[in-house]
């Protein structure tokens, strides 16, 4: 059953809280602590919860990492979702998946 947060996101109005263009100086500041630390850490699998459209998709690609991207809108897994197939990308290892971010330690034990 889709919760209230879930609906806001469905439907659009949540897309000016992602818009780059009107982040604040501290989210920028954190999106690029973020993106330093991702960078400085070896791992084989990211996990990007609220991943948008896959923010990582390319990142992990082209550095050969395994990517789990999560997401409340499936519009924004869909879009990522054809990124993996457009870019040729081995769908086993580049997914996206539509889920609450609520729910993750269900999804833990979905995934194994």
């Amino acid at each position: 059953m889709s919760q209230p947060r879930d609906q806001f996101y469905d439907s659009g109005l949540g897309d000016l809280l992602i818009d780059p263009g009107r982040y604040p100086p501290s989210i920028q500041d954190y999106l690029y602590a973020e993106a330093e630390l991702v960078e400085s850490r070896q791992f084989s699998l990211l996990v990007e919860v609220g991943c948008m459209e896959g923010r990582y998709l390319d990142w992990c690609a082209t550095r050969h990492r395994d990517y789990l991207g999560i997401d409340v809108v499936s519009r924004y897994v869909e879009a990522g979702l054809e990124r993996v197939a457009a870019s040729g990308l081995d769908k086993d290892r580049y997914r996206l998946v539509v889920y609450s971010a609520a729910d993750l330690d269900h999804l833990a034990q979905d995934e194994g």
